[in-house]
């Protein structure tokens, strides 16, 4: 009990940024995030995840969902139909020039970092589901995307209902397979669902507009 104590409170140091995250490299980042599972407290269709107190959900839309916090907008791709088939992938990151960081998180996923314009694309990729984000800060953007995968919870008898049901997940469906520095799918998902300025704080969900299906 003391050592999962002890890992709570490691877990949401580097979550709230109350320990400096900056002293860290970025693989300790990893590291931290993936041996500490938050517990999920947030119910999506077919699965829950882990939301930091400093990140609000602003879409959630056939497993693509808008995840934001402090000005950046989390891509969350959840690949239900993968975990459904237990699909395994050998993942390889390229050797690229232009990249900042890149790991292999065995057969599970990668962490891509690379440049964009001014600012850094962060590709993460875990437990069936990506999370791509455009951030000035890559190791809360490593941390935060890193504690949300790890915390997903599936639900088995909800996700073969689903699936039962013959939803079509190919409707905007974007690539899981593997890392990629091509942002096309990536910003022409931003730029569907607008942008938001704020003073540095995440945005009242109650006042978040949130956009209808179609």
């Amino acid at each position: 009990m003391r050592k999962y104590l002890i890992g709570v409170i490691m877990l949401l140091l580097l979550v709230c940024g109350c320990s400096n995250i900056n002293n860290l490299s970025y693989n300790e980042i990893v590291s931290n995030s993936l041996n500490n599972k938050a517990k999920a407290n947030t119910a999506l269709k077919g699965y829950k995840i882990y939301l930091p107190l400093d990140m609000s959900l602003l879409n959630d839309e056939n497993g693509n969902n808008v995840l934001y916090s402090f000005g950046d907008k989390y891509y969350l791709y959840v690949d239900l139909v993968s975990y459904y088939n237990k699909v395994s992938n050998n993942y390889k990151v390229n050797d690229d020039s232009n990249a900042i960081y890149s790991e292999i998180l065995g057969n599970d996923g990668y962490v891509l970092v690379t440049q964009y314009n001014n600012e850094y694309f962060i590709e993460v990729m875990y437990n069936y589901a990506k999370i791509e984000v455009i951030s000035s800060d890559i190791k809360n953007a490593i941390s935060r995307s890193l504690v949300v995968l790890n915390s997903i919870s599936y639900n088995d008898n909800v996700i073969e209902t689903l699936l039962g049901n013959s939803i079509d997940y190919n409707e905007e469906k974007f690539e899981l397979l593997g890392p990629s520095v091509n942002t096309e799918n990536f910003l022409k998902y931003e730029e569907d669902y607008g942008t938001y300025e704020d003073d540095g704080k995440a945005p009242d969900e109650d006042k978040i507009e949130i956009k209808p299906k179609e």
